[in-house]
């Protein structure tokens, strides 16, 4: 269940922290709050891959039969919260919380999807949370360029393209993968609010490609069970035990990478970007240094995992034509699940990349009809998302973890998300750009990859999650982001606050909406009403400093701290420090529920 955040906090900051250590424990994981007017492209009806009364119809019938309750409704601030956070990776405005819920329309939710779905943030997350899925999230791969990567497959969700478009490039593309330039400038790219914009010459859906390069076999696999579902990599070494997967077949269809090469196009200076060209040579030669295991996977014949033979003079875009086609069977199964999985924290089959005989999907029927609504849809992305987040599933309030997605499963925001909401809530984002000027997206990529580290566990997991630590407790409460944006600084969301007109519970009111989305409870009023109450009496300042438990040298976010000291005077106002702190560390703030 999630911890209510006056559960969290005792008398100050430094009897606050303890218990949180412990509630962090089951806590949460993505992306940006941007600048204000850098909104939505032209707004668009979005067309559902799938019926969603076929989909709830069958959902419901499922629950009926195998007598499961689902919960309750989730309530209109939980629902923009959780389509906002999925959609766009930033937390829902205050101003947009209210004009939600004040909507008296029957198919606001519809339109809300509509137009989170037509904002420009959907691309730049889809192409965020599959530049994990596909380059890997621990740190940079030797000559791998994340952010043309990144901003290719920005402008290909940009353009509407379908999945088995995209697919489709990034298995068989060509092309050279990188402008080039200082390796320190590609990294701060690669972690930008908004992907870079390619030159024309530059292929970054190749960067996949180069991901594997001089290893055929893990890119066999990984390619496998990325676009298919489905795990051949066991059979590279022995015929699978329990399935039917046989060291031939994996060989067979290593084969179809086999002629590919990365070629440098210009010699690499140091600490700049080794810019290469992949390309499909002509024959298969290898080196002086292939293994074994390659030199048999240049001998076999190229065939796809259902035994298709592969036309041997373009092998890559031969399986690339095969894997997309329509009578293909796990192509969108694969898919599908995967996004299901995304959005609801399980997917139909488990893991998201088993497809197997032996590992039976739940609600079959259900994944069968996804599937063949987004593959008549045009494999339409943007669809899918619609017909799920307008689903039962999708629209039930969080609850324990119940069979048939008969309650909304609470997971852990991705780290990177995480990361821009505490940025967004304490209004950060402007302050560092006013402040550290031309070197503000540096100082932002620093802050935010020692963050992502720090959090971050499995680099195969696609989205930047965790299930919560002791170094997670300890960062958020004691790291530069958390520290600085709670206090009350010039130009902060704190001070703001504190300098409205209104009455403390109307300050309280704001400083629910800008982290939670909602407004705090009668329990929590009273809560909170006694905390402010008990500040009164406190003498000296000791809860108006910030917990410190030593900052890094390149820790360049708190170095800005001297610059901007805290307005704080009153008793009160610490207080109202330390409730700011205590909500930016709760678990509901770094939760999806």
């Amino acid at each position: 269940m999630i911890a209510a955040p006056w559960r969290l906090h005792m008398s100050n900051r430094t009897r606050l922290w303890v218990p949180f250590l412990l509630a962090a424990l089951a806590v949460g994981c993505s992306c940006k709050n941007p600048k204000p007017g850098a909104k939505a492209a032209p707004s668009a009806q979005v067309a559902p891959a799938l019926a969603g009364s076929k989909v709830d119809s069958l959902l419901k019938a499922t629950w009926q039969a195998q007598g499961v309750l689902p919960t309750a409704a989730a309530d209109d601030r939980t629902f923009i919260r959780r389509a906002t956070l999925d959609m766009l990776g930033v937390l829902p405005t205050p101003e947009e919380v209210q004009t939600f819920v004040a909507d008296a329309g029957a198919d606001k939710r519809a339109r809300l999807m509509d137009r989170l779905l037509a904002d420009n943030r959907f691309s730049e997350r889809f192409a965020a949370v599959y530049t994990d899925l596909l380059l890997g999230e621990s740190g940079p791969k030797k000559d791998v360029d994340r952010a043309a990567f990144r901003g290719w497959l920005r402008d290909q969700m940009a353009a509407r393209a379908g999945w088995n478009t995209i697919a489709h490039e990034v298995v068989a593309g060509t092309g050279k993968n990188s402008p080039g330039g200082a390796v320190r400038d590609r990294l701060i790219a690669a972690a930008a609010t908004v992907a870079p914009k390619n030159d024309d010459d530059v292929h970054g859906n190749v960067n996949y490609m180069v991901r594997f390069r001089g290893a055929v076999e893990d890119l066999a696999g990984r390619t496998s069970r990325n676009f298919l579902g489905v795990q051949i990599q066991c059979a590279q070494c022995h015929d699978h035990k329990t399935e039917a997967w046989t060291t031939a077949q994996f060989k067979s269809f290593a084969a179809s990478f086999i002629q590919t090469r990365a070629v440098p196009v210009d010699d690499k200076e140091k600490g700049e970007v080794r810019v290469l060209e992949l390309k499909d040579m002509p024959k298969v030669k290898l080196g002086p240094k292939a293994t074994e295991s390659q030199r048999a996977i240049a001998e076999a014949p190229p065939r796809a995992l259902d035994g298709t033979q592969l036309d041997t003079r373009d092998r890559r875009r031969a399986l690339a034509d095969w894997m997309v086609a329509k009578q293909n069977p796990t192509f969108a199964k694969a898919f599908v699940n995967r996004t299901w999985a995304h959005l609801l924290g399980t997917g139909f089959v488990e893991p998201v990349d088993d497809f197997r005989p032996g590992n039976k999907p739940d609600l079959p029927e259900l994944l069968e009809a996804l599937a063949d609504g987004f593959v008549a849809s045009g494999y339409d992305i943007r669809g899918l998302y619609k017909t799920i987040c307008l689903s039962e599933a999708y629209q039930r309030s969080a609850g324990p973890p119940a069979k048939l997605w008969a309650s909304f499963s609470v997971r852990p925001i991705g780290a990177e998300v995480l990361f821009d909401a505490v940025v967004y809530a304490t209004g950060l984002g402007p302050l560092v750009e006013e402040i550290a000027g031309e070197r503000a997206e540096l100082v932002r990529a620093r802050a935010k990859q020692r963050f992502v580290l720090v959090l971050d566990v499995d680099e195969d997991a696609g989205t930047h999650s965790f299930e919560g630590s002791i170094p997670h407790a300890l960062l958020l409460s004691n790291g530069a982001v958390t520290r600085m944006g709670a206090r009350a600084i010039e130009g902060g969301s704190l001070l703001a606050i504190l300098r409205d007109k209104g009455d403390d519970n109307s300050k309280l009111d704001a400083l629910y909406e800008r982290t939670l989305s909602r407004k705090p409870t009668q329990e929590e009023r009273e809560h909170w009403k006694t905390f402010l109450a008990d500040s009164m009496l406190i003498k000296d300042d000791a809860q108006g400093k910030p917990l410190n438990a030593g900052r890094p040298k390149d820790d360049m976010l708190a170095k800005l701290e001297k610059r901007l000291p805290s307005k704080a005077k009153t008793p009160k106002e610490k207080a109202f420090e330390d409730i700011f702190w205590a909500l930016l560390n709760s678990s509901e703030m770094a939760m999806q529920h």
